[in-house]
């Protein structure tokens, strides 16, 4: 069965059902943004794209979202979460909102497998198609708190706030890749 068609109004809408419509399209454009030891790892000959939609709802028309599932080479399973950003301005809360969205995610891969005691690696990737391309608002979660101190203090303080590694990337619809790999 193949996944519902992408239903995202505006002008770059035929760019993502043309680029993400198709698997083979779908790999290239992920292989142009994502990390280069992360490409490296997938099969791309695995990757399939899934159904279902984590939105909010009132968020739908300027927002999709897809998510594809493929295996690494040593033959775990990846999950990559691509956010669709339709808007011209720089959200300063999107990491939080991909926080959000990556739990639901989650959430939803543990109700379908209740017997695993590990969860998959999900990458989230924002595209986004802002004037410059440049995103400029917090990258990871973490960066949204208001930590006290300078310094040592302050490094303290961020010790105890929610970490999960590098921020995803960022691209513009082009295929530019946002932050430093």
């Amino acid at each position: 069965m193949l996944p519902a068609p992408l239903a995202m109004p505006g002008p770059h809408d035929l760019f993502a059902r043309f680029t993400f419509g198709h698997p083979e399209r779908a790999a290239a454009e992920l292989r142009a943004v994502l990390p280069p030891h992360v490409v490296s790892e997938v099969d791309w000959s695995s990757l399939r794209r899934e159904s279902g939609s984590v939105v909010d709802p009132e968020l739908r028309e300027t927002e999709s979202d897809l998510l594809f599932t493929a295996r690494l080479r040593e033959g775990r399973p990846l999950r990559l979460y691509v956010l669709l950003e339709h808007q011209s301005s720089v959200d300063r809360w999107m990491a939080l909102r991909m926080l959000r969205y990556v739990v639901r995610q989650v959430e939803h891969w543990r109700t379908q497998h209740p017997e695993s005691t590990v969860l998959p690696v999900i990458i989230p990737l924002v595209m986004y198609h802002g004037p410059d391309g440049a995103w400029s608002a917090p990258r990871r979660a973490e960066e949204l708190f208001d930590v006290p101190g300078e310094g040592e203090q302050r490094e303290r303080w961020r010790a105890l706030m929610p970490r999960f590694g590098d921020p995803p990337p960022h691209a513009g619809l082009q295929g530019r890749a946002l932050q430093d790999r």
